[in-house]
Formats: structure tokens, sequence, C-alpha cells
């Protein structure tokens, strides 16, 4: 009896053993599974592919094998290949001028922020600042003044109800702006300015609308547009933070930690996906790096999955708990962001993106892709948007090669990356970072000018008595 039970145990054990290295397997087969079916639909193959298998001009042919590239070139009526943004002449401002009121109406709530914290508020003191732009999903009304300059602005809410004494009107929108219906309401005799967060395909019907109405007199578009933008009247405008998700919308970088004080060498965060194909290329070239093939460095690399699940419980438990959720998520990215010396930003549906904005008030140096030497019109098909893409190469990152930018550019990760971190040690990165901050602030200080002095150049000031301060 004691023999049998014994055997019995024994078998039962081993059956025990056996279920238990099975389900292991069975762990591991959907392990990999799920990561093969990952890495499928992020670039479309099962298996990791050679590092030129995902260039954009090899990963364009793939997406759309039936599209021919369009030669564009033809509809840049107004761009010159030489021509570089104009600072408009800005005279001084005399004593005796009247005071400009300049209403500012807000559609897209993605722009506005950054260019009403960091950009008009240029040159003061962060803690002078209210950066509280929303109260709930309410934008609140309020008023700017700015003494020295002659002007006031008055922020109100979309469709805009134009304000008494105002000479201008400022839209902040984006490419879905219905200006046909928005126009309709306001009166004839009213000048319009327009900030339009355009498509980073850099093809935007929606300003053939606009020029068609006499009202409009000058304006900033993001990304660029070929067909429109003649860096005199329409300009090229920076993206900046994407606050909509949480980050900041005011920092400066000369109070973020110096180089030696930052924890991690790199970071890379971002997702992947077939139409980004060169983000798996940086991907690959900094990998040795951080896993000692030479000697390490200590990196910060992960797909941001969590971040967007974040994101994606706004529309399930409502807007509220999605967004708490996703402000966390950005504190976490904007903790890395401080902490890193490099931060690298491949290409996604353009080389401009938050990113490198994000990482420049961070205090961190964005290491960016320039694809420029790709974009020749009737010979590249994007990845991302296929023959629909119009960026001429003169439009990638045109405001950070021209103001001469402390950003470190690459045109081939497998190349480029490898010398710049032999390159730069961490004293040459701390000389970089002095010289972010000091660039930034000015950056901010002649967008500024170069806003307020369009603003006096159109509008004719309205005499008005505003007690002074910020309300």
């Amino acid at each position: 009896m004691l023999v049998l039970r014994s055997l019995f145990r024994h078998r039962l054990r081993r059956d025990y053993i056996k279920v238990l290295c099975l389900a292991c397997v069975a762990l591991v087969c959907v392990y990999i599974f799920v990561c093969r079916l990952q890495l499928y639909f992020q670039t479309g193959s099962w298996f990791i592919q050679p590092y030129e298998w995902y260039g954009p001009l090899l990963a364009g042919r793939r997406q759309y094998p039936t599209a021919k590239p369009v030669d564009f070139s033809p509809t840049c009526k107004r761009f010159s290949p030489s021509a570089r943004s104009v600072q408009p002449e800005c005279g001084p401002r005399t004593q005796t001028a009247a005071r400009t009121v300049v209403q500012v109406s807000v559609q897209d709530k993605e722009l506005f922020p950054w260019f009403w914290y960091s950009v008009l508020n240029a040159g003061k003191d962060a803690a002078d600042l209210d950066v509280r732009v929303y109260e709930s999903a309410t934008l609140v009304p309020r008023r700017m003044l700015f003494e020295d300059d002659g002007l006031e602005f008055v922020m109100s809410s979309f469709p805009p109800s134009p304000v008494t004494d105002a000479s201008l009107l400022v839209i902040v929108g984006d490419e879905h702006f219905d200006a046909r219906s928005a126009f309709s309401q306001l009166p004839l005799n009213i000048s319009i300015a327009v900030f339009l967060v355009g498509h980073e395909y850099c093809h935007n019907p929606i300003l053939d609308t606009l020029a068609k109405d006499s009202r409009v007199r000058f304006g900033f578009i993001t990304y660029g547009d070929c067909s429109f933008v003649d860096h005199v009247f329409w300009k090229v405008w920076p993206l900046g933070p994407c606050t909509r998700d949480g980050f900041p919308a005011r920092l400066n970088p000369a109070a973020t930690p110096k180089i030696s004080e930052r924890k991690f060498d790199i970071n890379m965060m971002m997702t992947y996906t077939r139409g980004k194909p060169s983000r798996m290329q940086a991907w690959m070239s900094v990998q040795p790096f951080c896993e000692g093939l030479f000697p390490p460095l200590h990196c910060y690399t992960h797909a941001g999955i969590g971040f967007y699940m974040m994101k994606a419980l706004k529309s399930v438990l409502g807007p509220q708990s999605g967004y708490s959720l996703a402000e966390n998520a950005a504190s976490s990215y904007h903790t890395v962001l401080r902490q890193s010396k490099l931060t690298l930003c491949p290409a996604g549906g353009s080389p401009e993106q938050y990113r490198i904005w994000e990482a420049l008030m961070s205090g961190s140096i964005p290491v960016v892709e320039d694809q420029s030497h790709m974009w020749v019109p009737g010979t590249f098909v994007h990845p991302s948007h296929g023959d629909n893409f119009q960026c001429l190469p003169s439009d990638s990152l045109r405001l950070l090669k021209e103001t001469n930018a402390p950003v470190l550019f690459v045109k081939d990760w497998r190349s480029d990356l490898p010398r710049l971190l032999e390159r730069f040690d961490d004293s040459e990165l701390q000389i970089l970072q002095d010289r972010l901050a000091t660039w930034y602030a000015q950056f901010l200080v002649d967008l500024k000018r170069t806003f307020f002095c369009q603003i006096h150049n159109t509008t004719k000031p309205v005499p008005k008595l505003i007690d002074s301060g910020v309300q």
C-alpha cells in the first residue's frame, strides 16, 4: 500500500512538472508570437530586417507601390529657393502713440498655450505669469498688456465675436479650421491674422480660402507650404511643445539640470509604425552603445506604449480621467527629458516634431534627423503620406537651421550617430547646453518681435485708456 502511494505521488509530481513545463513553453510561444505580431504591425515584417530595409525611400515604395512621385514645384507660386525669413521693419514707438488692441480667438488649443505664455511673454520672469490656461475644459478669457510695445491682447473663445475697438483679430486654428463659416460672421472692415497648425505634409487647402479674403493681412503656419508661404506676409512658425498632452507651456532651459547632473546619456521615447521607418534605423544604431558592445551608455529607450494607452483611456473613462492619466504619463516623459543629455529625434511624418522643442525646453540636446536630401519633387514617395507629401527640402527644419539652433543633425543614423557620440564628451555637451539656453531665450524674443512688428505694420492704433497689468 505504501509502495503504491509512493508511486502515485511520484507520478503526480512528475505530471505536475510536465504540465508546468508545457505551460512555460506555451507562455514563451505566446510571448514570441505577440512580439512578432507587434513587429509586423509596426514595420510590415515578422522579423528584424537589415538596416537599409527601413530606409524612407524603400519604405515609401513598399507602402504605396502604385503611387507615382509628383512634381508639385509648379504650384510654389510664392516660393524662392534663396528666400529667407524677412524680419519686418519696426520703427521705435513714440510715447504719444495710441495703444493697439488685438483680439485673439482660439480654435486650436494645441498651439495656443506656448504662443500665449512663452512667445508673448518672452523675457518675463515665469513667477510673474499665471500659466493656468484652462479651468476644466473651458478656455478662460483674459487680457494681457504690453505697455512698452503699445499692445493689448484680449483672449476670446471661438467662433469670435468682435471686441470693441480691436484693430486686429488673430485666429489660432488648425487645418480643419472652417474659415468660410467663421469669417462670414465678422465685419468687412476688420483686419485678420492667422496662426495655423498646418499639416505635416505641407499641403493645406484651407490656405486657398484665406488667400481670397482681403481681410487676412498676414499669417504664420507650422511645417510650411510652398504654395502660400512667401516668408514676408506668410511665414513658418515652430510647433513648440505638445501642451495638449500635459507638457508645460513655459520652461526655461537655463533652470534645468546641468549635463553632469543628468542620469541618462541618451533617451529615445517614441512609437514605431510603418510610416515612420527611420525610427527603427535610429534604434538599431543606438542599441550597440546601450548594450555594452562599446563602453556602455546609460540609455532610456521605450516605445511609449503606456503613454498612448493612457491617452486612449480618455475616450473610455471620460475627459477628466483621461486627461489626468495622460498628464501623469507626460510628467514621466518630461522627467526623462530633464534627466537626459541627448534626445534622439528620428523623423516621423515630418522631421519637424514636438519632441525637438520639448527637448530644447528641457535642456536636453536634440539629435535630429534631416531627410531634406531625399525630398526631391517628382522622385520621393513618403512612407506616411505617399504622393500627398509636398514639403520642399528647404522646408525641413527651416527655423532651426536659419537661427543656427544648438541641435545635432544626422542624415544617416548608422554613420552619423557613432561619430557624434565619439565627438561630444560631457564638457562639450555642457558648452552646447549653455548655448541652447541663450539661443532659446533669444529665439522667443525674435518670434515675439516679428509678430509685434507685423501687427504695428498692419494696424492703426485705437486711442483707448485701459488699466495696466495682466487681468
